[in-house]
């Protein structure tokens, strides 16, 4: 959003920093408490092979969600109806939910590269060997892969969206200062309108 010109304030991007990690954190645990409290959302047929249910990934992310986008609202006070804020809001928490569930599924791909490069870099434990492990019924990709994608989908494609949402928020107010002064915008002007002193004959 910086490399947009959509924050500016560094104090703003800290809080936003930090609003965005609780907010993950947060998801998960409200995920991994739903599960908890309600397994039978997982088909006994995948209880084993796997764990993770759709429906608790989709809900922690709508949390997190709601949580990041509430946040940027309030920080950012654009100058829209409350029915354009609330509807922001409400897209971006239905795609947070979503990015929930494609993270946690693309643990072979993203997660796994990410496992790699930390394995590079010896930032992995001595034990581990391989990003593949015995999870569930079969040999599969760990839980720290799957923390890595989920993580890395989840952080990234929020951010992504929360950019292509306040992007025009900026927009008018440089449309709205160009036409209270338009001639500041045009090379050699004078702020009356005047052509410049070396046009004169």
């Amino acid at each position: 959003m910086g490399i947009l010109g959509i924050l500016h304030n560094l104090w703003k991007a800290a809080v936003l920093i930090v609003v965005t990690t609780a907010a993950y954190f947060f998801a998960f645990e409200v995920a991994f408490g739903l599960q908890l409290e309600h397994p039978d959302i997982v088909p006994k047929a995948e209880q084993w092979r796997e764990p993770a249910s759709p429906i608790a990934l989709f809900v922690g992310g709508l949390v997190g969600g709601f949580i990041v986008f509430g946040a940027l609202i309030i920080l950012f006070r654009p100058g829209k109806s409350m029915g354009s804020l609330v509807l922001k809001v409400l897209v971006g928490t239905v795609l947070s939910g979503i990015l929930g569930v494609v993270g946690w599924a693309l643990r072979s791909s993203v997660g796994a590269g990410i496992w790699h490069v930390f394995h590079i870099f010896h930032l992995t434990p001595s034990w581990e060997l391989s990003p593949r492990e015995w999870y569930g019924d079969e040999y599969d990709y760990g839980e720290t892969s799957r923390m890595y994608s989920i993580y890395v989908v989840w952080q990234t494609g929020v951010a992504a969206v929360a950019a292509v949402m306040l992007r025009p928020m900026s927009a008018p107010l440089k449309s709205e200062a160009l036409h209270s002064n338009p001639h500041s915008a045009v090379p050699g002007s004078s702020a009356k309108g005047r052509p410049p002193a070396f046009y004169k004959s």
